[in-house]
């Protein structure tokens, strides 16, 4: 397990009223802890999670290019080659050369790493089920309604911080 990082949910944030600084470190928390457990579960079921993330990406937008897969994993486009490649090796997925410019190389799931990314879907369901499953319905209609406002405003305020000065 890697070095845990500075635990900003004990610290008192500056400028930020009580009710905002909790639930800002309720959901700091939160999202290390899950994290922190999702890699766990898909590890007991022997996946990898930058594999995981690479299998979910490529069953919803196959026969992508390696450039797209580095910038949408947010990783650097050496760490998705050795990625592809451990997984090409392992029978996970097939590269070839694009048809319309030879310096980009597609990626496409085979129907082993079809079969392995439904095996990693289903693992983060039991995941799904065992954590956010045992909350009541209403609490999950409620949790979610917000999440998805949340999601919402940190979208605009991302929008707002890429925009040139």
């Amino acid at each position: 397990m890697s070095a845990p990082g500075p635990d900003l949910s004990t610290r008192d944030i500056e400028g930020v009223d009580d009710l905002s600084a909790r639930c800002f470190r309720a959901f700091h928390r939160a999202l290390r802890l899950h994290g922190r457990v999702l890699m766990r579960a898909l590890a007991a079921h022997g996946f990898h999670h930058g594999q995981a993330m690479c299998l979910r990406m490529l069953a919803h937008a196959d026969d992508v290019t390696q450039r797209d897969l580095a910038r949408a994993l947010h990783v650097s486009s050496p760490t998705v080659t050795k990625m592809v490649g451990s997984m090409e090796r392992a029978g996970l997925v097939r590269r070839r050369p694009d048809a319309d410019d030879a310096r980009l190389v597609r990626v496409e799931l085979t129907e082993a790493g079809r079969v392995q990314e439904h095996e990693m879907h289903t693992a983060a369901g039991e995941y799904a089920e065992l954590t956010f499953g045992a909350l009541p319905e209403r609490e999950r209609r409620e949790l979610a309604r917000l999440l998805e406002k949340l999601g919402d405003r940190i979208e605009l305020v991302m929008d707002e911080l890429e925009q040139p000065r």
